[in-house]
């Protein structure tokens, strides 16, 4: 979903004759892009499982993954 929140609030006042304000569509546009794509949580997790097919299928390399300790709004950053 990469539609910017002026053409979302232009197509819900076309398709239904409501306005809606631009910062509650804009939430509603977050909250579907995190249930279609996951959240950065999501994404940071599958990293080893990303690291362990890589090593899988490239027997030959070396793989690491350095991540930081730190913590931004409780998700680990790396």
């Amino acid at each position: 979903m990469h539609s910017p929140t002026k053409e979302i609030m232009e197509e819900v006042q076309k398709n239904f004759g409501i306005m809606l304000d631009k910062w509650v569509l804009y939430r509603v546009r977050n909250a579907a892009h995190k249930l279609l794509h996951g959240s950065m949580r999501d994404h940071y997790y599958k990293l080893q499982n990303y690291i362990k097919e890589l090593k899988r299928s490239n027997l030959e390399s070396t793989f690491i993954l350095h991540t930081k300790p730190a913590v931004f709004m409780d998700i680990p950053m790396f």
